[in-house]
C-alpha cells in the first residue's frame, strides 16, 4: 500500500494522545475527520512495533521513521499490553485475518469496516483535527515550473494573482510542496482521547512513522 500521512507523536497524557499529521500524498489531501482514523493509527503502529518494522534510525527523504526508545523495549511493550488480543482484532477487521494456505504461502480473509467503525466509537472518545497548516500560496505556486504538465496560456498569469492558501487537493501545488523541506509540507495537529489508557501503552512522544492507513 502506497503511504498517505506522516504521524508524529507529540505526547500522550493518560488517556489522551497529540500528534502532528503531515500530508505526503496528493491522493490523501485532506486529514481524516472520523474516530476511525485515529483509531487505524493506533492499530498501525501496534502492528509496526509487534513486527519489529519500526526502528530507532531510519531515513527516507527527511521524514524518516523514528522509536524514540530502544528497539527491544518497544517489543517488551506491545507483548505486554492489556489490549493486545484486540488490537490484532482490530488489525484484522481493518486488513483481514491472514490465512495459512500452504508452508510459506498466506492470504487475507475479509475485511470488516463496518465492525471497526462500531469499535472506533466505543474506544474513541473524542477526536479533533486542527485547521492544516503550511500551505502554500496559489501565488507562490505560479512560481514553479512543472515540465509534465506546461502551463496553459494565462493560467499562471491568474494564479499568481490570488494571493490565499492553495487548497491542497490542487493538484499544481504538489508540484511545489515537495521541494521544501518536510518540516513546512501541510499539516494538522489532532488531538485523540481514548476511553481507557491501556490503548496508548504503546504510544511514546516523540514516535513518527509513515502510513498507508485512512480509517
Amino acid at each position: 500500500m502506497t503511504d498517505l500521512y506522516t504521524v508524529s507523536i507529540n505526547g500522550v497524557d493518560g488517556c489522551t494522545l497529540r500528534a502532528r499529521v503531515h500530508l505526503i500524498n496528493p491522493d490523501a489531501p485532506y486529514v481524516p475527520q472520523k474516530a476511525t482514523f485515529p483509531l487505524a493509527l493506533l492499530v498501525d503502529a501496534w502492528f509496526l512495533l509487534t513486527k519489529g518494522y519500526l526502528h530507532t534510525e531510519s531515513s527516507r527523504d527527511g521524514r524518516g521513521d523514528r522509536l524514540p526508545v530502544p528497539e527491544e523495549e518497544a517489543a517488551r511493550t506491545v507483548a505486554g499490553m492489556r489490549f493486545k488480543d484486540e488490537f490484532q482484532e482490530l488489525h484484522d477487521l481493518v486488513l483481514g485475518r491472514e490465512i495459512r494456505l500452504g508452508a510459506t504461502e498466506f492470504t487475507s480473509g475479509p475485511r470488516d469496516p463496518g465492525e471497526f467503525a462500531r469499535r472506533a466509537a466505543d474506544i474513541v472518545t473524542s477526536y479533533e483535527a486542527g485547521p492544516l497548516r503550511s500551505l502554500p500560496l496559489y501565488s507562490e505556486v505560479a512560481e514553479v515550473d512543472d515540465a509534465y504538465d506546461p502551463w496553459l496560456p494565462g493560467e499562471r498569469e491568474e494564479l499568481a494573482g490570488i494571493h490565499d492558501e492553495v487548497d491542497p487537493a490542487y493538484e499544481r501545488a504538489w508540484t511545489l510542496i515537495v521541494t521544501r523541506p518536510f518540516g513546512e509540507w501541510p499539516y494538522a495537529d489532532i488531538t485523540v482521547t481514548v476511553r481507557d489508557a491501556g490503548y496508548l501503552e504503546h504510544m511514546v512522544g516523540g514516535m513518527r512513522w509513515s502510513t498507508a492507513h485512512a480509517g
